[in-house]
């Protein structure tokens, strides 16, 4: 830590503390994250440490960029460049947007989840607040959220999010794959044209409700591209979601995507499946769903205390508290659905 001075706290993730600082050698202004090692047994910290290792090698002027981590006696600290200003924040002090703003912001929020799902790297928490607004639209990779599947796994079970973006299969606890990052994507371009999301309410069963049985809101006054767009995002069926690359090649955002050179990995999650790997697939969500059928009321308990990882991300000052308490009944639910 001689390097880099602390200057002032500016949050709280599900990894932990965040402050701006300033690197001494450099005189660079960056954000340092405090990820505490405290109740993380050996593997989880040797996974947070490759986890660094993972966001170091990301490179792309839309997502916030990881410039060193190092561990001290009780933290893991990783320093990133420093972005001010959230989404979130320009949603509130803004209202609704023109669409050509949302546009632009759709562009940026594309190329940088088409650049981490080219890497294998599911964002699973997409929402307004984790995205800097500073400039371009800039993505940050939550170091307790962001998940890198490996060769051969294209689904995953564990429940990660806020409430108001998650995509029906991850409500409903069933196998999801990157497709769900694109129904949030969907989710945060909606809200600001209307000013709140496609399903608002501060009762986690009502929510559960709505996405389950009620249809989409669609208002007049947008263009067809940004409709049609907004449609093939907001799919509920994971299996007819507009996805890659046949999202790339929409209309209301082929012209404005940044592509980075870059050796992609084997079998990124952008390329569409063989037979045999859409074979592969829908053996593992069988196997999950067989494995989910036989769990206890520990499965829910398990959840609580994963969920409880959100609730203090999103309890400070930044945050309303109805979300709060809708994260809140959230866990409840999860927990009363296996008992």
């Amino acid at each position: 830590m001689e390097e880099y001075k602390v200057l002032e706290a500016i949050g709280q993730g599900s990894f932990g503390r965040v402050f701006r600082g300033k690197c001494l050698l450099r005189g660079q202004i960056v954000a340092l994250k405090f990820i505490p090692k405290r109740n993380k047994v050996e593997r989880e910290l040797k996974s947070l440490l490759q986890e660094c290792e993972i966001q170091r090698g990301l490179a792309h002027p839309n997502i916030v960029r990881t410039i060193d981590s190092f561990e001290t006696e009780n933290e893991v600290v990783a320093i990133s460049e420093y972005v001010p200003g959230q989404l979130f924040q320009l949603l509130e002090s803004n209202g609704p947007l023109r669409e050509e703003r949302v546009q632009q912001i759709a562009c940026n929020l594309v190329s940088a989840i088409y650049y981490l799902h080219s890497h294998r790297i599911l964002h699973r928490d997409i929402s307004p607040k984790t995205f800097c607004s500073h400039q371009l639209v800039k993505q940050n990779c939550d170091f307790g959220s962001s998940r890198k599947m490996c060769i051969n796994t294209y689904v995953l079970t564990s429940v990660k999010g806020t409430p108001l973006y998650m995509a029906l299969e991850l409500i409903e606890e069933k196998p999801y794959d990157h497709n769900a990052d694109l129904w949030s994507l969907g989710c945060i371009l909606y809200e600001p044209l209307l000013g709140k999301p496609p399903f608002c309410t501060t009762c986690i069963v009502q929510l559960i409700k709505m996405v389950r049985s009620e249809p989409v809101i669609w208002p007049g006054g947008w263009s067809k591209d940004c409709s049609t767009f907004l449609h093939g995002l907001l799919e509920k069926d994971p299996s007819k979601r507009l996805t890659w690359p046949a999202l790339l090649e929409h209309p209301w955002v082929q012209e404005g995507v940044v592509f980075v050179e870059h050796s992609l990995n084997i079998m990124p999650l952008t390329d569409p499946l063989t037979v045999s790997q859409h074979q592969l697939k829908q053996q593992q969500c069988k196997e999950l769903v067989e494995r989910a059928a036989g769990q206890s009321r520990v499965a829910g308990q398990s959840n609580i205390r994963k969920l409880s990882l959100y609730q203090k991300k999103f309890h400070h000052k930044d945050l309303n508290c109805q979300l709060c308490r809708l994260i809140e009944q959230w866990m409840m639910y999860l927990y009363l659905l296996h008992l």
